[in-house]
């Protein structure tokens, strides 16, 4: 830990130096609702174990992102297997890597190619309204 803590800048322990910070958050509906939305082609989550905790409150009788990806490494097994009967239920495909879950709506393979082209056109870092239109 003392090798990875210097790498990093840290005086102390990883763990000791760690702060939480509660902050402001936003479900998927009011965000779209906020910037006059409708629809999510693409979804990306990558929240250190919360993603599963996101894609519950997703109405997905609303919102069906075309692709959605998140990280499921920080997640437990119960959780990722929640999580991928969760997407299928609701119409998802579902393939993994060691880290990360790509779920792709069935039927949407004809679109999944244009919410691919746009997403790798954005700029690093993007805006999360970038990835959604009305």
């Amino acid at each position: 830990y003392a090798r990875h803590a210097r790498r990093l800048g840290l005086s102390e322990h990883p763990d000791r130096a760690i702060v939480g910070e509660a902050v402001p958050t936003l479900t998927l509906d009011a965000v779209l609702n906020d910037f006059g939305l409708d629809r999510c082609d693409l979804l990306v989550i990558d929240t250190e174990g919360h993603d599963f905790e996101i894609i519950r409150t997703i109405d997905f009788s609303r919102i069906r992102p075309l692709v959605l990806i998140y990280e499921h490494i920080h997640l437990g097994r119960a959780d990722r297997l929640a999580c991928w009967r969760l997407l299928r239920a609701n119409g998802y495909r579902c393939a993994a890597d060691w880290s990360n879950t790509l779920a792709l709506l069935a039927g949407a393979s004809a679109s999944v190619g244009s919410a691919a082209k746009a997403a790798s056109e954005l700029p690093a870092p993007f805006e999360y309204r970038t990835a959604c239109r009305s």
